[in-house]
């Protein structure tokens, strides 16, 4: 069935824009586009802010999860995509804890998109292929000792990486002086013209548009637009707050619908699982939308 959401306040890539958005078929037919000559159902969205659903990394999911855990953790912060980084600490382990994952993740509501985490010592050519392979865009690798970062191959981490170049992401044991460090690491990467960001991610904060642009998660996740899926949070107009390093600071007491791949998920307090099965996300290309 078609139908227009009319007059929504749409929120992203940092600017607040008044426009309508025709559905068709669980898709965005158009956007920013007049529809005064279309004969669909039209849902009245000016009462509200839109914005895309969130992304949200998460170390540490547990092993059965209920619904309670999606709905606190992720669908009351508005992300309905989880980035699951999968630890590894020896490389014969790679190939049984993705499938492992995999097996695990089939009952997930949310969507979802598999890395890996390892430690700096299993960075080696063999790893960044099997990365390649299975299409996974980021690592995130555990740095402890800065002086022993200089001893990995880098020409041939970069060589084994080639095409797809999977996305370096820091990973920072607590305690450890993180200036020293990542100071470090960006030099070494930035050298050697590696894709990396440049600090850790947060597992409470949403991912920011320039680190999906990196890892290869914008556009599917992070943007609305003709021909993608139709996911979005509406808030009430009260509140958007500020906007910081990239990530608008909404009020989420005051996120009234969430609608994750064209099915309402949560409306107001109540929040509902039922019926809808997450997919992984795969990444073709990571960094393909980033221009500098």
């Amino acid at each position: 069935m078609a139908y227009i959401i009319e007059d929504a306040k749409l929120y992203q890539h940092g600017k607040l824009v008044e426009t309508s958005i025709v559905v068709k078929e669980n898709k965005i037919y158009s956007i920013h586009l007049p529809v005064t000559r279309l004969h669909f159902p039209r849902m009245k969205a000016d009462k509200f802010i839109m914005a895309p659903t969130n992304v949200m990394v998460s170390m540490c999911i547990p092993v059965q999860p209920v619904d309670k855990y999606w709905s606190d953790t992720f669908i009351s912060n508005g992300a309905t995509t989880i980035m699951v980084p999968i630890p590894v600490k020896y490389e014969y382990q790679l190939t049984s804890m993705l499938e492992a994952y995999r097996t695990r993740f089939k009952l997930c509501p949310l969507d979802y998109l598999f890395t890996i985490c390892i430690p700096q010592s299993l960075v080696t050519p063999n790893v960044i292929r099997f990365c390649k392979k299975q299409k996974i865009p980021a690592i995130f690798i555990k740095i402890t000792d800065p002086s022993s970062f200089d001893n990995i191959a880098w020409s041939w981490i970069k060589q084994a990486a080639f095409p797809y170049n999977p996305v370096f992401i820091p990973s920072l044991e607590t305690g450890v002086d993180t200036g020293v460090l990542l100071h470090h690491w960006c030099e070494v990467l930035s050298q050697h013209k590696i894709p990396h960001l440049t600090s850790p991610l947060e597992e409470t904060q949403p991912l920011t548009i320039n680190d999906m642009k990196k890892i290869g998660i914008y556009p599917q996740r992070g943007d609305l637009h003709s021909n993608g899926e139709i996911s979005y949070n509406l808030f009430s107009k009260d509140a958007l707050l500020n906007t910081e390093n990239g990530i608008p600071a909404f009020n989420y007491d005051k996120l009234f619908v969430t609608v994750l791949n064209g099915k309402v998920i949560r409306a107001g307090s109540v929040i509902d699982l039922s019926g809808y099965k997450g997919k992984e996300l795969t990444i073709s290309t990571p960094g393909f939308f980033v221009s500098d």
